[in-house]
């Protein structure tokens, strides 16, 4: 299976190594239709499994495209910008999120959350992995803001 996410035009998945594509994204106008993709991020350890991050929140799918599914945050949709996403190696309902300065953590799915951590630090997230032998560490990257 190949995703390719394709800024302002959708999400592509071919499943013949790309001689085909089908539009996966159809189903994400009904959560706003935005096409302001920002990360995608597959499941491990559920292979049809998608979270995409966008300008609305994190939309998930479990059927590999074929219907999306806004997941529940602790911060309301299109409230605050998310920059990273991660999902647990392990277990594909354990997911971690970062806004400019906190990390927030669910384990069952988007039905509850919790505060993670403050950011140690003044810089915008810009990528976030979680260890593939130990699910409870985090790592996280960042870049300088600098305001002009």
């Amino acid at each position: 299976v190949v995703v390719a996410v394709v800024p302002a035009k959708g999400i592509f998945r071919s499943l013949d190594r790309g001689a085909t594509w089908a539009d996966i994204s159809e189903g994400l106008k009904s959560l706003g239709g935005t096409k302001d993709f920002r990360q995608l991020v597959f499941s491990p350890s559920q292979p049809d499994a998608l979270l995409l991050l966008n300008g609305y929140g994190i939309i998930t799918t479990q059927d590999g495209g074929a219907t999306w599914e806004a997941v529940s945050l602790i911060t309301p949709p299109k409230s605050t910008k998310i920059y990273v996403v991660a999902v647990s190696p392990t277990n594909g309902d354990e997911i971690t999120y970062g806004t400019a300065n906190q990390l927030y953590r669910t384990v069952n799915g988007g039905q509850t959350w919790s505060f993670r951590q403050k950011m140690p630090f003044n810089a915008q997230p810009s990528a976030l992995a979680i260890d593939p032998t130990n699910p409870s560490v985090f790592y996280l990257g960042s870049r300088v803001v600098e305001s002009k």
